[in-house]
Parts: structure tokens; C-alpha cells; sequence
């Protein structure tokens, strides 16, 4: 009975062990796999996209959990002169999600509250989405693989008008 109860012990133990090595978020690092967690600086731009802002810095940062924060240079609380005069916008933090799509591959989306620049009102929301990758610890996001929308209206899930802006690529590094 003793010699039972020794056992289930060391299984128990060990079964324990694996399940906070692999509960660990993103755990998997020593496997090979690319772990976005942290705070990325990235310098981003809409190359096909007529009238879009010049390229403009972004931080992100991924938590562990799954959750994202952003901000960034052109479309921001502060930004009383707009990047690109034609959208007399400012706009909040982003905050959103993100999960694993393979071993170096994300998929992420955030969203920023926009308000209009003239009267300081919310005019409606800004959604961004993309997939990326980590290669060789740079941050990589083809446009082909994000959306960016502005989405009009006071309901982010029904919109008045959207406004789609197109894809971005985006390069970047984490921050240490």
C-alpha cells in the first residue's frame, strides 16, 4: 500500500510539473518557438494605399494571457495635428487580443476609439488586424496579412460607414 501511494505520488508530482511547464504562456521558447511576449518598437506603413499617413512609429506590447496594448505616432490622444490633414482625427490607446497561429506566427487585432478633430466627440472606432511573424527576433507584418478600418458610428459591431484603409507592413524590434 505504502509502495502504491509513493507511486501515485511521483506521478501525481510529475504530472504537475508538466502542466505548469506547458501552462507557462508561451512555455514553448525552448522548443523553438518564437514567444512575441513584450513590447515592440515597429515603424509602420501603408505602401498601396493613396492618401494614407506616412510611415509612423508604433509600440505594441503582447501580455502573456493573450491580450495586446498600442499606441503609436500619428493617431493618438495627442495628436491635435494630425499626420495626414485630410483625417482630422485623434484617437485612444489601442487594446485588443492575440493568439498563436504555428511555431514564429500571430494573429492579432486591436481596436482605438477615434474622436473628431474639430469638436473632440467620438466619431467611431479604428480596427486593426493582422497576421505576423517573428523572424530571426525582428517583427514582421506583410500589408497582404492586416486590415486597417475605420469603422464610423458610435457601435463598433454596427458601424454606420466603414472605411477601409488597407493592409500595413510593419518592421520592428523588441524592446529589452
Amino acid at each position: 500500500m505504502q509502495k502504491q501511494r509513493s507511486l501515485f505520488a511521483t506521478w501525481a508530482f510529475i504530472l504537475v510539473l508538466g502542466f505548469v511547464s506547458a501552462s507557462d504562456a508561451n512555455a514553448s521558447w525552448w522548443r523553438g518557438w518564437a514567444d512575441p511576449v513584450g513590447t515592440w518598437n515597429i515603424t509602420v506603413s501603408f505602401p498601396a494605399v493613396p492618401g494614407a499617413p506616412p510611415p509612423f512609429k508604433e509600440l505594441i506590447a503582447f501580455h502573456r494571457g493573450g491580450t495586446v496594448s498600442e499606441t503609436n505616432s500619428s493617431l493618438h490622444a495627442n495628436s491635435a495635428n494630425p499626420a495626414v490633414p485630410q483625417f482630422n482625427f485623434t484617437g485612444s490607446d489601442g487594446y485588443g487580443t492575440w493568439s498563436r497561429i504555428n511555431r514564429n506566427t500571430f494573429y492579432f487585432s486591436f481596436v482605438k476609439i477615434v474622436f473628431d478633430g474639430t469638436t473632440n466627440q467620438q466619431a467611431g472606432y479604428l480596427r486593426v488586424s493582422s497576421r505576423c511573424r517573428i523572424e530571426n527576433g525582428k517583427f514582421i507584418q506583410d500589408a497582404a496579412d492586416s486590415l486597417t478600418e475605420l469603422l464610423i458610428g458610435p457601435d463598433l459591431d454596427a458601424p454606420l460607414q466603414v472605411v477601409p484603409f488597407g493592409g500595413a507592413d510593419a518592421e520592428g524590434t523588441r524592446i529589452n
